[in-house]
């Protein structure tokens, strides 16, 4: 229906009889009064003179339903200002005032009753008083067009001026004859004409090469071998010319540290540990042999 001006079918009634089905339904009006000429008056569907704005002209005290609806302007948006901080008691007292002063009008306004059983948040809500608080302490709120910006109440043309009061009375803010003066070291640092017309990025490079290099190289460690002390290889490698393939060192976790071996110092058989490095240790003279094995076939 909205766009039946805009898609052809130039009526804004049609869709809707066609939904419904209007237009295939049939009057009943002549059986309800068969002896009167053209049927019952009252049961009888009439068309009506005018269909709608596409289909007749509309009179004058009309015409504005073909005027398009204004779209106000969006509001302005608020600051961001700090809301999380340790009020000091000067905040405190001036959160109180505001608190008094909507008591005081609400009271004023709806009387006692009102403010006992509904409270003052009808004239100012806390979130908006909280808000005044806050835009206050930072100079925010100067202004009917900044009290609204900043907190849209809708109260704000109506009480503006006795809320502006409290906060310039609580916050002034700083007269043009108090703002300090530009320091020194910040004049100096003001970009001469010479300095604008200088590219960036060879203002970037320069800095860069002036500071040079932000990061040192890495040195790696060098590793050097335990037989030989050379640092092109290990001790476990086959380029050591210390290397020997059959008294080489055993391997981690190869065998444990004391291994229980058979000893024959004089031609007696006895166990002994003994260590994993003796077992390979060429200048021992531990003789080494596998256990003696015992027959106990004439064992019963």
């Amino acid at each position: 229906m909205i766009n039946a001006k805009t898609r052809g079918i130039n009526c804004y009634r049609l869709p809707i009889m066609a939904f419904y089905e209007n237009d295939l339904i049939e009057s009943d009006h002549e059986k309800c009064a068969p002896t009167v000429q053209g049927g019952c008056a009252r049961c009888a569907v009439l068309k009506p003179p005018l269909c709608c704005s596409l289909c007749h002209t509309l009179p004058a005290h009309w015409q504005w339903l073909n005027n398009p609806v204004p779209v106000p302007p969006p509001l302005p948006r608020m600051s961001i200002v700090p809301t999380k901080y340790i009020p000091s008691p000067h905040d405190l007292e001036f959160q109180h005032l505001l608190n008094s002063w909507r008591r005081n009008k609400t009271r004023e306004i709806f009387g006692l009753a009102f403010l006992k059983n509904t409270g003052a948040a009808f004239v100012l809500p806390d979130d908006i008083l909280a808000r005044i608080a806050d835009c206050a302490r930072v100079g925010k709120i100067d202004s009917l067009d900044t009290l609204f910006k900043e907190t849209k109440w809708y109260h704000a043309r109506e009480y503006h001026s006795e809320i502006l009061q409290l906060i310039n009375e609580n916050y002034p803010l700083p007269s043009p004859d108090e703002v300090p003066p530009i320091s020194d070291a910040a004049q100096t640092s003001v970009p001469s004409a010479a300095d604008l017309d200088t590219p960036v990025s060879a203002t970037v490079t320069a800095s860069a090469d002036a500071s040079g290099p932000s990061d040192s190289p890495r040195t790696k460690a060098t590793r050097t071998c335990g037989a030989c002390g050379s640092t092109t290889h290990i001790r476990s490698s086959k380029k050591c010319p210390k290397y020997d393939k059959e008294n080489r060192p055993p391997r981690r976790g190869s065998l444990s540290k004391t291994s229980t071996v058979h000893v024959h110092p004089d031609s007696t058989s006895s166990t002994h540990p003994v260590s994993s490095r003796a077992l390979h240790d060429p200048a021992s003279q531990v003789q080494l042999s596998a256990p003696p094995s015992v027959d106990n076939s004439d064992t019963i």
